[in-house]
């Protein structure tokens, strides 16, 4: 199991272990500094296409983006929130912080 230190570390491990390679489409969810710098290594990578092949499945109602939701949790359960998503507790794959 990876310990990241930073968030570098997480869109490194993603980005190698995903086969980002020259062509590829790669779609990111999320445009937080860990989706953001996932684009940007994808794009060094040789990615070409990030958003429009989602955005179109999206449009034609194909794909609903809410269906990878697990948990939805108060603000000021941030720190458990991470808890269970790093540990992947409960089946976690996406958790929503709300004020």
């Amino acid at each position: 199991m990876y310990r990241f230190q930073s968030p570098v570390d997480i869109v490194g491990i993603v980005i190698m272990n995903g086969g980002v390679k020259e062509g590829d489409t790669v779609v990111v969810l999320g445009c937080g500094p860990v989706g953001l710098l996932t684009q940007k290594w994808a794009y060094f990578k040789g990615a070409e296409k990030y958003v429009e092949p989602i955005l179109k499945l999206i449009k034609e109602e194909k794909f609903d983006p809410t269906d990878i939701i697990t948990h939805e949790l108060s603000i000021d359960r941030g720190e458990f929130a991470y808890e269970v998503f790093d540990e992947k507790k409960d089946d976690c794959i996406k958790v929503i912080l709300k004020p």
